[in-house]
């Protein structure tokens, strides 16, 4: 609730993949319990649906039956399977709970009787009052399913990785994580610039490195709400800039780069950050934000050159 209240919907996925993966490390098989849908959370059933999208699952609906009629506990499951329908996801069956007074004679005449398609029934639980111990209930409602269904449909799967757009970003993010490379942001005060650099140093996904001065960033931090980490690394360009002039002057001195010209570019940031990857300082440069595109692959031409190979 809180990361919807934020706006930030996708890393609820992000984190329920992350839940997922870790549980199949030592499993055969993963049970995602949706959220119960409710008033006061009108997001629950589109995030029940992205979780099933997100996972390629299986889908049982259950819930409580109630003092709802045979019909409208059809009507609610026909609802629900027209939902999911468009996922192509495979409708394992539905469990009815705590039935009250519904007298059924076969499992089969269930599914007749609740929907007009065809979903295997895989449970319908009669309402039992006198149970109250958590153990005696456990196994009172293990007594009324049905799984085998279920169970020769997960030993008759193949498996195969999961390519579904959430899944591929977190992979792509696991490799980013595994990498740890150190990546220089020479436009460090630009507000959108700023919040990724954040967000990567949160998940851990990059070393980054804000190139700025630490007045300006820390202002537009402040004017954005967002708060510093210290572990968040910043490099003043005049602290540093110094140091790559010789660098410069090396690598530019046959097109007539003199110390005094190396003096005066190393103040632009881009190739300030340039210098420092053509250095090694760091792994990688992301910039383009507030510099054109040209600002940006001008000096990365100069001063790196193209891959030959």
């Amino acid at each position: 609730e809180a990361l919807i209240l934020k706006d930030d919907y996708d890393t609820i996925l992000e984190k329920s993949i992350e839940l997922v993966v870790d549980a199949q490390k030592n499993h055969d098989v993963v049970v995602i319990e949706g959220v119960e849908f409710n008033a006061r959370n009108p997001f629950t059933e589109k995030l029940n649906l992205d979780l099933a999208s997100t996972f390629q699952s299986g889908v049982i609906f259950a819930g409580n039956a109630g003092h709802n009629s045979l019909c409208e506990i059809g009507e609610y499951l026909n609802l629900y399977i027209k939902r999911f329908a468009p996922l192509k996801n495979w409708i394992a069956g539905y469990i009815a709970n705590k039935m009250a007074d519904q007298v059924l004679t076969t499992e089969e005449m269930a599914c007749q009787i609740l929907t007009d398609q065809s979903i295997a029934c895989l449970g319908l639980i009669e309402d039992n009052p006198a149970l109250t111990d958590v153990k005696d209930v456990v196994r009172f409602i293990e007594g009324h399913l049905q799984l085998h269904s279920v169970i020769a449909h997960l030993n008759a799967m193949v498996e195969h990785p999961i390519t579904t757009p959430a899944f591929f970003k977190y992979r792509l993010m696991e490799k980013a994580r595994e990498a740890n490379q150190r990546i220089v942001l020479p436009e460090g005060d630009e507000p959108r610039t700023l919040k990724a650099a954040l967000i990567c140093h949160e998940r851990q996904l990059a070393q980054c490195v804000l190139l700025g001065e630490r007045a300006k960033i820390e202002a537009v931090a402040a004017k954005e709400g967002l708060t510093l980490p210290e572990s968040l690394e910043i490099v003043e360009p005049l602290n540093v800039c110094d140091q790559y002039v010789d660098t410069l002057v090396k690598l530019r001195q046959h097109k007539g780069m003199t110390e005094e010209k190396a003096k005066a570019q190393v103040k632009d940031s881009v190739v300030l950050g340039t210098l420092m990857l053509a250095n090694d300082d760091v792994d990688g440069l992301v910039s383009g934000a507030v510099h054109t595109t040209a600002d940006t692959i001008r000096p990365a031409l100069q001063l790196l050159g193209t891959d030959q190979n």
